[in-house]
């Protein structure tokens, strides 16, 4: 017997606008901090509203240009029929000083459950560790050999999720942020 839940509705044109790779910018908080209301609208994996704990925000990284990726990656497993999806996101923050290293840290301290919200390339919004949260698990810093390399540090957040990343509407955006300095 077939599993019919989720039929095929439709397929897909390839849209007549500009489309850009790439990440903007990484907003981060502690999972702690962050309640997804009900009016989380899952039928069209859009987050329209986002509470968080008093007195709390989403932090602003802006990564180098270039030096970030968001990849969501499938894993099915046909012997059991579990699905999940793997979030990535690895991005660069340049500059080297003892500032920058505590607050890198601060991100992986105690393997702490995380939620972030990526701007793509095209300005569109995306929420990573809805259900299961995201933690850092890799964070590098140095230096490299030649002038033109990166002085910095390289962090990697994951998420594993039942479903892909929802996209967050922009208009939360504003409501939810402390900007980077």
């Amino acid at each position: 017997m077939s599993c019919e839940t989720n039929l095929i509705t439709s397929g897909m044109e390839n849209p007549c606008v500009n489309n850009t790779g790439g990440v903007k910018r990484i907003l981060i908080t502690d999972a702690v901090n962050v309640t997804i209301d009900s009016s989380v609208d899952v039928t069209d994996k859009v987050i329209t509203n986002i509470t968080m704990a008093s007195s709390t925000q989403f932090f602003e990284f802006i990564p180098t240009r270039n030096g970030a990726s968001l990849e969501e990656t499938s894993t099915p497993n046909l012997e059991t029929g579990s699905t999940f999806y793997t979030q990535t996101v690895v991005f660069n923050a340049p500059y080297r000083d003892s500032s920058r290293s505590i607050t890198v840290e601060s991100l992986m301290e105690g393997q702490k459950d995380l939620c972030a919200i990526i701007e793509d390339g095209n300005g569109i919004y995306w929420f990573q560790g809805l259900f299961n949260f995201a933690k850092v698990t890799e964070l590098g810093g140095g230096t490299g050999t030649n002038k033109d390399e990166l002085n910095g540090y390289t962090v990697t957040m994951v998420a594993e999720e039942p479903e892909m990343a929802p996209e967050v509407e922009s208009t939360l955006i504003s409501d939810l942020l402390i900007p980077a300095v």
